[in-house]
């Protein structure tokens, strides 16, 4: 067998020895824990060449570093790695490591294909690189971690495609067949602001895509939209406080108890008229929202999506303070009308969007709502006609759902449902025309 001893070599992929220079008191116990390596001296033929023609890997996620650690990899990679995690900086430190024809890939947490946290990275990855493959994968690629992953595939050589696909959550493979995805033009991801990896930016979906950005204003400019309080936290409260849920009951002990909608209460145009648990409503609150947020005619929207990736959205005019599962959407403008607003969330078109524009909102575990996105998403104005039209339409889904709950016999329950598909569809039409999407792109 070949000496391997010149190719495999341990040491902190991320941390070289210039660390003594700012750390001059490292105790040879920290030293030993860091275990720095300088990549140029231990591989110097590689150098001498231009680096490496491939770099592979499944870095650690959300590994834990000392202080030091922490400090010496800001220092270095602050811009380019903004949210500190492990996987970001092994990145960033990949694209060091390259010849002029090389290639990096990655195995990494599916968020980074469009996460608002990882702008920075994807900034430098799409600008210096060429992005060939990203693929999101299903969600139990590794058996003993629960995290959902993305291959991501990136080259120094000139490109104009790169293949994006999202896979089934639970599909199941054996390997992955060649050239499978859309087809997405590397320009178009460099003219993307936020770099995303997505489908939704292939030429395919590009006149759609023109039509939904061309759209002002967006639900951030019509709505105030907060998360609901976070009651608890371990820096504010005992175990003891925290275990016993010391600031909600079943009922209301005093007047600074107020009811409380929880996220299993509400659903696509229904929220359950029973109050079943009380929010004491004070400063020892972890996390407070202002009180206008919990009252008055106002959107309820449930964070975590429905099995089929759907929003779910009502309107409530019931003075309820939510927890963190349930976003509060609070008009800003007189033209911000809530009814019209949930005929567009909880429309078809909006959660495909939102689903295609956020990895995360695709999470096989809890496949959720982000703010940000949500803020993002376009609403189209109108004229009277068909923001009359919507408003009527919304005000029967709101009553169908309400009948379907108190729907005794599966008769009555069956037709009910056939009447809320078919109300629902005529809601999707509108929405389609509102955005004046073609045949093809419907």
């Amino acid at each position: 067998m070949p000496d391997l001893s010149n190719n495999i070599k341990c040491g902190n992929s991320l941390i070289e020895w210039d660390i003594l220079k700012d750390n001059p008191g490292l105790t040879q116990d920290e030293i030993d824990r860091i275990n720095p390596f300088d990549w140029e001296k231990e591989f110097p033929e590689i150098f001498l060449r231009g680096g490496f023609s491939v770099v592979i890997g499944n870095p650690p996620y959300g590994a834990s570093r000392l202080v030091i650690e922490t400090h010496y990899i800001s220092k270095r990679f602050g811009e380019e790695a903004q949210s500190m995690d492990s996987f970001e900086v092994f990145l960033a430190k990949s694209t060091q490591l390259l010849d002029n024809d090389g290639y990096l890939s990655m195995i990494i947490p599916v968020s980074w294909l469009t996460g608002d946290s990882y702008v920075a990275s994807r900034r430098m990855l799409t600008t210096i690189m060429y992005p060939r493959i990203a693929y999101a994968m299903p969600f139990d690629v590794f058996k003993d971690a629960y995290i959902d992953t993305a291959i991501v595939v990136f080259a120094k050589t000139n490109a104009e495609k790169c293949l994006i696909h999202y896979f089934p959550k639970k599909e199941k493979l054996t390997s992955i067949p060649d050239g499978v995805g859309t087809e997405v033009s590397i320009s178009n991801i460099r003219n993307d602001e936020p770099r995303r990896l997505s489908i939704l930016l292939s030429n395919r979906l590009a006149s759609l895509m023109l039509k939904m950005n061309a759209i002002k204003p967006t639900f951030g400019d019509w709505f105030d939209i907060q998360r609901g309080v976070q009651p608890y936290s371990r820096k504010k409260h005992t175990e003891a406080e925290i275990s016993a849920r010391f600031l909600q009951s079943k009922s209301p002990l005093n007047d600074e108890y107020m009811p409380e909608l929880q996220g299993k209460e509400l659903s696509r145009y229904w929220v359950s008229p029973e109050r079943n648990s009380y929010i004491r409503y004070c400063s020892k609150i972890a996390s407070i929202r202002p009180l206008r947020m919990f009252q008055g005619e106002r959107i309820v929207l449930r964070r975590l999506l429905t099995r089929k990736f759907r929003i779910q959205a009502d309107i409530v005019t019931e003075t309820m303070i939510t927890t963190d599962n349930v976003l509060n959407i609070v008009p800003r403008i007189q033209e911000a009308d809530p009814y019209y607003a949930i005929g567009l969330l909880n429309s078809r078109l909006i959660s495909w969007i939102y689903v295609n524009t956020s990895m995360i909102a695709q999470k096989d575990d809890f496949p959720q709502v982000h703010i940000s996105a949500l803020k993002a998403l376009p609403i189209p104005l109108n004229d009277n006609t068909t923001h009359v039209a919507m408003v009527s339409l919304v005000n029967q889904m709101i009553a169908l759902h309400k009948q379907l709950k108190e729907a005794r016999t599966p008769h009555e329950q069956t037709a009910l449902q056939r009447q809320i598909e078919a109300t629902d569809g005529q809601i999707d039409a509108l929405v389609y025309e509102l955005y004046g999407l073609t045949e093809e792109e419907i």
